[in-house]
């Protein structure tokens, strides 16, 4: 019997509007879940009834007051925490992505000299890096929960510092290529067009 191969290939004409639509899926996905984690977050209360930021418990000025908040935290609440770091991983799937899908767009789009595009091609990358930093954060959160330790709060906010480091980086260089984007005006007029 012979070996038949069958060969297929495509075309993508105007890839610009494919990264558009998969940006916004990526936007709406997040923006979903981050309602629902939102509404989770009214449930994480202290004993008194006061409302506690999980940025608090994701980025603890130091273990004595990581540990303060978490004694004075309903089985409730550390549920509705756990809940929401959960719901976190399903929230990372669309940021992430929708943050290389915006960079590469610009990338695309753009016409810029080769050092401004070598360092886009690169920042475009530093959301996979900020990922690997969120769900190294959850995972420490999830076990400092448990049982804190000062290493675990040690390693917390380490982790969180180089997320939010990682992350911000990102968002600055993107500002700065929107910047060069916009002064060039044919290129702002190409962005809703395909050439």
């Amino acid at each position: 019997m012979e070996n038949k191969v069958i060969q297929y290939c495509f075309t993508i004409y105007c890839p610009d509007n494919l990264l558009l639509w998969a940006m916004f899926i990526c936007f709406l996905g997040a923006l979903f879940i981050g309602r629902i984690m939102f509404s989770a977050n009214k449930f994480i209360l202290n004993k008194s009834g006061k409302s506690i930021s999980i940025m608090q418990l994701e980025v603890p000025k130091s273990y004595v007051t990581f540990k303060e908040l978490l004694d004075d935290m309903t089985e409730k609440a550390k549920s509705a925490v756990s809940l929401n770091l959960k719901l976190d991983y399903i929230f990372m799937v669309f940021l992430y992505p929708l943050m290389f899908l915006l960079a590469t767009y610009i990338l695309h789009k753009t016409d810029m000299s080769q050092i401004w595009k070598s360092g886009l091609n690169f920042i475009r990358f530093l959301p996979f890096i900020t990922w690997l930093f969120d769900i190294a954060e959850n995972k420490i959160t999830f076990s400092a929960i448990s049982q804190a330790s000062k290493m675990k709060i040690l390693w917390l906010r380490l982790v969180s510092f180089s997320k939010w480091i990682t992350g911000l980086l990102y968002l600055l260089f993107l500002i700065v290529m929107w910047v060069v984007w916009l002064f060039n005006k044919d290129e702002l007029r190409s962005v809703f067009f395909c050439n």
